[in-house]
C-alpha cells in the first residue's frame, strides 16, 4: 500500500506522480524501471517518492491499480452505453473495448499491454482479479438469460474466455489487426462461443 502522504499530496501533485510512474511502468520492463526518472518526470526530488511509496513494487502496484481502475471504470460505463443483446453480444463488445481503450487512454493501453503481455504473471494480478470479475458476471448473465445451461463447467468456460479475450487483446493493443478487422473477428468469435457454449458444456 502506498503510503498516507501521497493521499494527503494536492490533488494535481498527485496526479502528476502517478502519471510519471505508469508512464514509466508503460514504457519499460519491470526489472529496468528508474525511480529516478519517475521522479523527475513527477518534478519531485527522488527522496519524496519514497515518502509516498515504501518502494518499486509498492509504486507498481500503486499505479497499476490507478490505471487500471480508471480503465475498468470506463470499461463498465462502455458496456452500460452498448446496450449488448445478450450475453454474447456484452462479450463482443468487452472485446472491442481494447480498440477503445488504445484510441481513448493510450498511455494505460501500453501499460495494459506491458504487465499483461511483457511481464511475469506475478506482475498480471490486478488484471487477472479484474478479469475474474467479468468472467463471473458473464456467465451469471448467461444463465439468467437461459443461454447456459447452471451445470456448464464454469472453470472451463472461464478459461476460454480468457484465453480468447487475451490473443484478440493482443492482437488490438499491438495494433497488428486494422479496427475493421477487428471488428470482424470479434463478431465471428462471439458466435462462434454462441454455437459452442448454448446449451453448455458437460
Amino acid at each position: 500500500m502506498p503510503r498516507a502522504t501521497l493521499d494527503r499530496l494536492p490533488a494535481k501533485k498527485r496526479r502528476r506522480v502517478l502519471d510519471a510512474a505508469i508512464a514509466e511502468f508503460a514504457d519499460h520492463p519491470y526489472d529496468r524501471v528508474s525511480l529516478d526518472r519517475v521522479a523527475a518526470a513527477a518534478g519531485v526530488p527522488k527522496g519524496s517518492l519514497y515518502q509516498y511509496f515504501h518502494h518499486k513494487r509498492d509504486c507498481f502496484n500503486t499505479a497499476v491499480a490507478d490505471a487500471f481502475g480508471a480503465a475498468f471504470a470506463e470499461f463498465e460505463r462502455y458496456l452500460r452505453r452498448s446496450r449488448a443483446g445478450d450475453c454474447f453480444d456484452e462479450f463482443r463488445h468487452a472485446l472491442l473495448f481494447a480498440i477503445v481503450l488504445r484510441a481513448r487512454r493510450p498511455l494505460i493501453a501500453r501499460l495494459y499491454f506491458r504487465v499483461g503481455f511483457l511481464e511475469s504473471a506475478e506482475l498480471q494480478q490486478e488484471i487477472v482479479n479484474r478479469n475474474s470479475l467479468f468472467q463471473q458476471r458473464w456467465l451469471e448473465r448467461g444463465i439468467a438469460e437461459g443461454l447456459l445451461d447452471p451445470r456448464i463447467d464454469r472453470t472451463s468456460v472461464r478459461f476460454l474466455l480468457d484465453a480468447v479475450a487475451n490473443r484478440f487483446h493482443f492482437m488490438a493493443l499491438s495494433g497488428t489487426m486494422s479496427e475493421g478487422s477487428l471488428q470482424r473477428l470479434a463478431r465471428s468469435l462471439a458466435q462462434h462461443l454462441r454455437h459452442a457454449l448454448v446449451g453448455g458444456i458437460r
